[in-house]
C-alpha cells in the first residue's frame, strides 16, 4: 500500500464531510487507506463513523478519552500499513493536483546550511477557506524565538518548486511512515500545539529537513474544530525547554533567512540589500548550527501503540 491517511477527529462532523469528499475525489487511482481516529467528539461524528464501517478503506478508531493531536496521531500511526503518510486535518479542503508535487519532494534531496539533506515532512501551501488568503507556506522561528508562518497573508510564494524551512505545520504532512516510528512519532506532553515543531526540530537534529511543495494547494479552515488552543502558553514553554539553545540561533538565522527568500519572491532592491545584511549578521550563527555535532536533545519518550 502506498499511502495511509491518518486524520485526528474532535466535532466539526461538516467539515469532516467536506474534507473526505475531497480526498477521495483528488485521490483517485491512488491505493491507501484511511485511517480515523476520533478523539471524544459530540456533535454526531461518532453516529457519522459507524455509516463507514463497511467501506473496507476505512479504518476506525474511537478513543474511550480525549487524548490530544499528538496520542491521537501516534494510536492512528500504530495502525499504519501504508509506506508513506498522510497527516491530514479534517478541516482541510484538497484542491486537484495537491498530492504530486508533496511526493516529488520526499523523492528527492534538498539544499539546506551548504548541503542537501532529504526531507522529513513535507508540506503545502494553505490558504484560507473563508477568504483564499495565504495563511501557510513554511514555519520560520521569528527574532523572539517563536515559530510563525512564513508568507501568511502575503500576495506571493516563492517561484521554486520547494524550499525548506525549520518546520511546516502539520495540517498537511507527506513522510515515511518508518521515519516517523524511528523518530518516535509526536512527543504527546504537547497539547494540541507545537508538537509538529518539535517533531521537525527532532528531524532536523537527526540530518533532514521539512520541506513544503510551494505547487501543492489546498484550503484550511483553520483550528474549526477545537479552536484556538488554550494550551499555547505552555507549550511554547515546553518547545522552549526542550530546545532553548538552538532556538537561541535559530531565531536569528531564520530570521534573516526569510527576510532573504521575501527578497527574492518581490525582486525589491531594497528587500534585497537588508536581506544580504541581516545574513552577514546571521552567519556566525548559521557556523555555528552547521558545525554542530552534538545532539540538541535526547528522543522523545513518546511510544506508538
Amino acid at each position: 500500500m502506498d499511502y495511509s491517511v491518518v486524520t485526528a477527529l474532535y466535532n466539526g462532523l461538516e467539515h469532516t464531510k467536506a474534507y473526505l469528499e475531497s480526498l477521495q475525489k483528488t485521490m483517485t487511482g491512488e491505493h491507501y487507506e484511511v485511517i480515523l481516529v476520533d478523539d471524544g467528539s459530540t456533535d454526531g461524528t461518532r453516529e457519522f463513523l459507524k455509516t463507514l464501517h463497511d467501506n473496507p478503506r476505512f479504518k476506525i478508531r474511537l478513543n474511550a478519552e480525549n487524548c490530544g493531536f499528538a496520542r491521537s496521531n501516534n494510536l492512528g500511526v500504530g495502525g499504519a500499513e501504508g509506506k508513506f503518510l498522510l497527516l491530514l486535518n479534517n478541516d482541510l479542503v484538497l484542491k486537484p493536483g495537491w498530492l504530486k508535487p508533496m511526493r516529488e519532494a520526499i523523492e528527492r534531496e534538498h539544499p539546506w546550511m551548504g548541503h542537501t539533506r532529504k526531507a522529513s515532512v513535507v508540506g503545502n501551501v494553505q490558504r484560507r477557506l473563508d477568504n483564499g488568503a495565504i495563511d501557510h507556506a513554511g514555519v520560520y522561528f521569528s527574532v523572539y524565538a517563536t515559530p510563525a508562518h512564513a508568507f501568511q497573508n502575503a500576495k506571493k510564494l516563492p517561484k521554486t518548486k520547494f524550499t525548506p524551512w525549520a518546520a511546516a505545520t502539520a495540517a498537511c504532512w507527506l513522510l515515511e511512515t518508518e521515519y516517523f516510528r524511528a523518530l518516535g512519532g509526536f512527543d504527546e506532553r504537547y497539547v494540541y500545539g507545537m508538537e509538529d515543531v518539535d517533531f521537525c526540530l527532532q528531524a532536523l537534529e537527526n540530518g533532514r529537513v521539512a520541506v513544503v511543495a510551494n505547487q501543492s494547494v489546498v484550503e484550511h479552515a483553520i483550528s474549526a474544530s477545537r479552536g484556538e488552543s488554550m494550551e499555547d502558553e505552555n507549550n511554547y514553554r515546553k518547545l522552549w525547554e526542550k530546545w532553548r539553545y538552538p532556538l537561541h540561533e535559530w531565531s536569528v538565522v531564520d530570521q534573516a533567512r526569510y527576510t532573504w527568500i521575501k527578497a527574492q519572491t518581490t525582486q525589491a532592491i531594497m528587500s534585497k540589500i537588508k536581506g544580504k545584511a541581516l545574513l552577514k549578521l546571521a552567519l556566525p550563527f548559521w557556523k555555528t548550527i552547521q558545525d554542530r555535532s552534538i545532539k540538541f536533545t535526547s528522543n522523545p519518550s513518546t511510544h506508538l501503540r
